[in-house]
């Protein structure tokens, strides 16, 4: 990836703030790796209903500000503004993250191997690599598709998982305030399940303060 001179030096102003102004809603971004080197984005309109299937809806598209930074410490910035785009490095990144401390108005929706580099960093040392608006973000990111079905709650757990060792209130905010909503939308026989599970995170997370 190229990201010397002006980053965003092709973008025109009043288109950008055209879209935005103009379009409900804002996108979720949707990462999926394709192989060490290379990852697909996509982007469709979010949309906080579970099972939404209205396509001239979801097609809707931004020009979207995607800031990347791999677990080499390396940030990247560039303008998407179709449908998908192709990313590809000419080294190993590692795990990726997108939208780096969470400052860009969009939604992230992670695949399953791209939520594993992740979730083993974060159990590892969730402070090396994240900052605690980083962490806030894809806690808050991931509970949230799982609850509107955009992907499997497993790995919401998967990505949660290290919460026990996390001290920060602004992360735990957030996972309260996403996993009440994750609670509500469950059937009567996988919440107590749910609901045990939660109990033994709360439970370590206080053993370890």
């Amino acid at each position: 990836m190229d990201t010397t001179g002006p980053v965003y030096r092709d973008v025109k102003i009043s288109d950008f703030m055209g879209s935005w102004l103009t379009k409900t809603g804002y996108p979720v971004v949707g990462v999926t790796k394709l192989n060490n080197r290379k990852y697909r984005l996509s982007q469709s309109r979010f949309v906080n209903k579970p099972n939404f299937n209205d396509i001239k809806t979801l097609r809707k598209r931004w020009p979207v500000m995607v800031t990347l930074r791999t677990e080499r410490r390396k940030v990247h910035k560039f303008m998407m503004s179709g449908r998908t785009k192709i990313v590809s490095f000419n080294y190993d990144p590692g795990f990726i993250k997108i939208n780096i401390n969470s400052t860009m108005f969009y939604r992230v929706n992670y695949d399953l191997l791209t939520i594993s580099g992740i979730a083993e960093q974060l159990e590892a040392d969730h402070e090396r690599y994240f900052t605690e608006e980083d962490r806030a973000g894809l806690v808050s990111d991931v509970l949230t598709m799982a609850t509107v079905n955009k992907c499997p709650m497993s790995y919401a757990m998967k990505m949660i998982r290290y919460l026990p060792r996390e001290s920060s209130y602004m992360v735990w905010d957030q996972a309260l305030t996403k996993l009440s909503s994750v609670a509500g939308s469950l059937s009567n026989r996988t919440k107590p399940l749910f609901d045990s599970y939660m109990k033994d995170v709360i439970t370590k997370q206080q053993d370890s303060t």
